[in-house]
């Protein structure tokens, strides 16, 4: 009788590597960037302890349209989705 896989084995070392720390800290620099957002604020926010901090992140997030999940996850469909601005956040 075999094991079940698990969904993270299902896609590998991909999943995760997509919601490392260091993949966390390379979506807030970028998405920072592309969204002009002042450089403090970006610092504040690489600087945060994702074990324990999210309140940084959050005030990063604030009034921005990010997705938590993308953010968190790295999902390209909340990403395709923070991109319409037909919605709400």
């Amino acid at each position: 009788m075999s094991r079940k896989q698990t969904r993270a084995e299902d896609f590998g070392p991909y999943s995760a590597a997509a919601g490392s720390k260091e993949a966390i800290r390379a979506r807030i620099a970028l998405i920072g960037r592309e969204r002009g957002i002042p450089q403090e604020e970006i610092d504040q926010a690489l600087a945060a302890d994702f074990d324990r901090d999210y309140a940084a992140i959050l005030k990063f997030m604030e009034g921005r349209r990010i997705s938590m999940h993308w953010l968190l996850t790295g999902d390209l469909q909340c990403l395709k989705l923070m991109r319409q601005p037909e919605l709400t956040w």
